[in-house]
């Protein structure tokens, strides 16, 4: 059984408190997360897109999404591209507050997990961008409101990632579940330092494979 039918199955029987969700309202496709302050220079925003071939996200207009990174041992040994899911979750969006729940699973050590529920208010939705603020709870987010909404506050933001597409993936996503440790998994999402040079040269020849797919 594949750690997506696994995640996504769980998923479906969570309940999501206070949400009420009539519509669609996030966007379809391959995203990844901007760094903070978010890239200015044309080479930058080039890195940016090159990471897209090392982690990204998948989103889908419902609210679901899940989060890969490249298969790093399996691509230096064999020279395959293949992807293992670290996180998989389904979001909702309260119609009357724009707050957004999320509960969400992560895999790490071969077995999958729960993880606290998350929350978001977005202040850009887009095709190309995505950007929130990110609370710990509703009552963090009813005190942010109740006292300005203070841009300050901290933010997250996705951009699409330009080369790469749900068709582009085909066939790389692995069925596994992620062997790595979460420090392990950690590095690999770029989560305390960003990607090296070799990373860089690497995310090349990844991205080489993929546009050459047929």
């Amino acid at each position: 059984m594949s750690f997506r039918f696994v995640i996504l199955t769980l998923l479906a029987s969570l309940p999501l408190a206070g949400a009420s969700h009539a519509a669609d309202y996030s966007q379809d496709g391959v995203y990844v997360l901007e760094p903070q302050p978010a890239p200015a220079s044309a080479d930058d925003k080039a890195k940016l897109q090159l990471t897209c071939a090392l982690t990204f996200y998948k989103n889908q207009k419902s609210g679901a999404f899940e989060q890969f990174f490249l298969d790093k041992q399996k691509f230096q040994t064999k020279g395959e591209v293949s992807y293992l899911e670290s996180r998989a979750g389904v979001c909702k969006q309260d119609d009357a507050t724009k707050l957004e729940t999320c509960q969400t699973k992560y895999a790490a050590d071969g077995k999958i997990g729960d993880e606290p529920a998350t929350y978001n208010s977005y202040s850009l939705m887009s095709a190309e961008r995505m950007t929130a603020y990110y609370f710990g709870s509703p009552d963090e987010f009813t005190k942010w409101k109740a006292a300005g909404s203070d841009a300050k506050q901290g933010s997250w933001s996705q951009v699409k990632c330009a080369d790469i597409t749900d068709d582009t993936l085909k066939g790389h996503l692995s069925q596994d579940i992620n062997p790595l440790s979460a420090d392990d998994t950690a590095k690999r999402l770029f989560v305390d330092a960003p990607p090296s040079a070799d990373d860089y040269a690497m995310a090349r020849k990844v991205m080489d494979v993929l546009k050459a797919k047929p």
